[in-house]
């Protein structure tokens, strides 16, 4: 592990924090010696310290009785140490504490010398004894193991053989062969590997640079003829040659690799290939500005994946100052577009925004491409960033019909895009379901170019959609689809499914099940604010029907900061603090939130949440004041549930929001036909729990007016809450008849 690339690194790490049992064991050595500080691997340690799974098994040099055997197995029975001084083994041993590779290496090299034993002194290191064995073979030898030895840790004869065209190389390496330095790799004719890595680093630590960097070109020239040639060992080569005039052929295949890591969901791969990229750019006195700033975004992309979104951002923004330098309109708009594609709630990007108008003042009418992808944008900026859904909205309208009149498929994706943005977790379901059928025609018919982010778009739409319609199977058979889907993978692949999976145990009321799911969820998208928001409402959710709703109000509270244009986490703390008995509180919340007929409740893809959650806080805390107002923002939802974004909760059906607003405003007739709809919905979308709440809050409706429905509903709820351990619910529900029967 101490040669392990981040990406090892941070798989071995996943795979000891997965929850999921599974039948492996997992054994990986590192050398303390080779750690400092700054290595990756001694942060992860730390984690790996505090996992009851992992054993950590400190290793020590063989001892002198094993020294003892290795020396008669390897040199026969060598004379005892003369005039009482130590013999063989005891010399070996002392000099080498035991490593039985440094052991076996000074044995091979005290056999090869032909002299006595007692006339050879040990020597001081592994590369010393290594140096020595390989000073004895042939010269043909010694020039095609530095050349393997720049090929990498396994090479090809062939590729070998054509570098040194006039040598035998077979016979060459024969000699090599018979002194164990290489070996055969089993079932690959033609490829050899070397026995050690230290042989291999030897040979290279005793090349010059120059020597190298010209090795790494040609290799890469003769790699490049095989079509099987995976991209990022033709980077490796070019960047290491690029000092030797490989400078260009460098970039190209690091960009090539860099997608293809990308595909594959390699971020960190991706970014060190990036990295080296630049770095190879940066060798020229007057660097190709083009190329890097289109670098830096691809580059840019890769950090916003792997989560590093201030290195993400930063690099678009140099991207941009390089197609000013160059003046391209296709390198701004690129620069401007990976700057605001990943966007971040309620926390606005000022850098972000005036990149994208600049771009769109920099925009001819007529170029209808670029036009639509930077409308596309800035509706996309205005509504997640900013929350400004109703400034949006004629944006993401202007932009598709753009992009259907250019035919472009770029243009288009994103337009299709933004525009479900703008749609999720809206009112208008239909429109929803018809735009995503309209997304996977698309992607049916689509071959290459961002088909899986197609796909990723259809089912995230159409499980949101499903919900809010209460069609529970058809939400049950989406999310399963999607987890199903093998181009969904990644972080952020795993989340949703985590999350979606969340959101479904809590409508089945398994609080176990939604913790486990809920906790899967950080774990995968923890990092990222938007999943990091996802897990708090989640949590808010199950620490409220335990009865433990106190513990997550800090968390909430620490939200609310990170995201303060989040209005909807604001409403969530004002129900919580209801839930928790702090009415004053609450109240002074929801007082500020719905003033202004709801001014400050912004049209963004959690507004119905905010909304939903005020009128629980409305009817909780008692008074008219803005619950017509409520009402009237949530009659569209009227006949639907409340999904909250993409599917993080559902607060139930908006009649039943309805319904409590009714009873508040006196409207009971009104309350009880939506209540019953309510419970109607809910029961239809497989949802006990939340029917349970319904029953409880239209039994509190009824109780004046009706004391026996009151008593047989708030009977069923607690008979529901008892039956799924939602311990807040039975509590809410003892306390309910206690009130009645007084």
């Amino acid at each position: 592990l101490h040669w392990a690339d981040r990406p090892t690194l941070l798989l071995l790490r996943h795979l000891v924090a997965t929850p999921t049992p599974a039948a492996v064991m997992i054994v990986a050595t590192y050398r303390d010696t080779e750690l400092d500080r700054s290595h990756p691997l001694a942060a992860m340690l730390a984690d790996l310290r505090r996992s009851p799974h992992v054993e950590r098994v400190s290793l020590r040099g063989l001892g002198l009785d094993a020294v003892d055997d290795l020396v008669e197995r390897t040199v026969g029975s060598p004379p005892d140490g003369t005039r009482g001084g130590p013999s063989l083994a005891e010399q070996v041993h002392a000099e080498t504490e035991g490593n039985p590779f440094f052991v076996v290496q000074v044995l091979h090299h005290l056999s090869e010398s032909g002299r006595p034993f007692t006339e050879i002194g040990i020597p001081e290191g592994i590369r010393e004894v290594i140096g020595h064995r390989l000073s004895r073979l042939p010269d043909a030898t010694n020039r095609v193991l530095a050349v393997a030895a720049v090929v990498g840790p396994v090479f090809q004869i062939d590729v070998v053989e054509q570098v040194l065209d006039d040598l035998d190389v077979l016979d060459a390496l024969d000699a090599a062969i018979a002194a164990r330095m290489v070996e055969e790799v089993d079932g690959s004719t033609g490829s050899f590997a070397f026995v050690h890595a230290l042989v291999r680093q030897t040979l290279v630590t005793d090349m010059s640079r120059a020597r190298q960097a010209r090795l790494h070109r040609r290799i890469g020239e003769i790699l490049a003829t095989i079509p099987s040639t995976p991209p990022a060992r033709l980077a490796h080569h070019f960047c290491a040659g690029a000092t030797a005039g490989a400078a260009d052929q460098a970039v190209h295949w690091s960009i090539v690799a860099l997608e293809a890591a990308r595909e594959e969901f390699a971020w960190e791969r991706s970014i060190e290939l990036g990295e080296r990229a630049l770095e190879v750019i940066e060798l020229d006195d007057l660097p190709d500005l083009a190329v890097r700033s289109s670098l830096r975004c691809e580059l840019g992309a890769s950090y916003q994946m792997a989560s590093d979104t201030a290195r993400a951002k930063h690099l678009c923004l140099l991207a941009a100052e390089d197609a000013r330098a160059v003046g391209s309109l296709d390198l701004l708009v690129n620069a401007a577009r990976g700057r605001t594609g990943w966007g971040m709630g309620g926390i606005p990007d000022p850098d972000g925004l005036a990149l994208l108008r600049e771009a769109l003042d920099a925009t001819p009418d007529d170029d209808i491409v670029h036009r639509s992808l930077l409308l596309s944008m800035l509706a996309f900026y205005l509504f997640v960033y900013e929350s400004r859904g109703l400034d949006a909205q004629p944006l993401a309208n202007n932009a598709l019909a753009l992009a259907r009149s250019s035919g472009d498929p770029m243009a288009l994706d994103t337009a299709l895009s933004s525009m479900m943005f703008l749609m999720q977790a809206g009112p208008a379901v239909d429109d929803q379901l018809a735009l995503v059928d309209e997304i996977a025609d698309l992607a049916d018919r689509r071959t290459g170019t961002n088909v899986a982010g197609l796909r990723e778009l259809v089912h995230r739409g159409r499980v949101c959609a499903l919900l809010q319609r209460g069609d529970r199977a058809g939400f049950d058979r989406t999310r399963q689809a999607f987890a199903d889907d093998t181009g969904m993978r990644g972080w952020a692949g795993d989340a949703f499914v985590a999350m979606w999976a969340g959101a479904a145990a809590l409508l089945d009321g398994d609080l176990d099940l939604a913790e486990a799911n809920s906790a899967a969820l950080l774990a995968a998208g923890g990092h990222d604010p938007n999943f990091l928001n996802s897990w708090v409402a989640q949590q808010v959710m199950i620490r409220a029907e335990q009865g433990r709703i106190d513990e997550v109000l800090p968390f909430l509270e620490q939200a609310l900061v990170a995201t303060p244009g989040l209005v909807a986490l604001r409403a969530l703390l004002a129900d919580a603090l209801a839930g928790s008995g702090r009415l004053d509180e609450a109240r002074a919340h929801y007082a500020d939130l719905v003033t202004d007929r709801l001014a400050r409740i912004p049209h963004d893809i959690v507004r119905s949440g905010a909304l939903s959650l005020l009128a629980t806080v409305c009817a909780t805390v008692g008074g008219p004041d803005g619950a017509d107002d409520l009402h009237q923002a949530l009659l569209p939802y009227e006949g639907q549930l409340i999904v909250i974004a993409w599917g993080v909760v559902c607060h139930g059906a908006a009649d039943r929001h309805l319904a409590m607003l009714d009873t508040v405003l006196g409207r009971f007739d009104d309350a009880d036909r939506r209540f019953a709809a309510a419970i109607a919905l809910e029961e239809r979308a497989s949802a006990p729990a939340l029917a349970a709440h319904t029953r409880l809050w239209w039994g509190r409706s009824l109780v004046d007016r009706d004391p026996a429905s009151a008593d047989r509903l708030v009977s069923e709820c607690a008979s529901a809450a008892e039956r799924l351990g939602l311990i807040a619910l039975a509590r809410k529900a003892a306390e309910s008849r206690r009130t009645a029967s007084a």
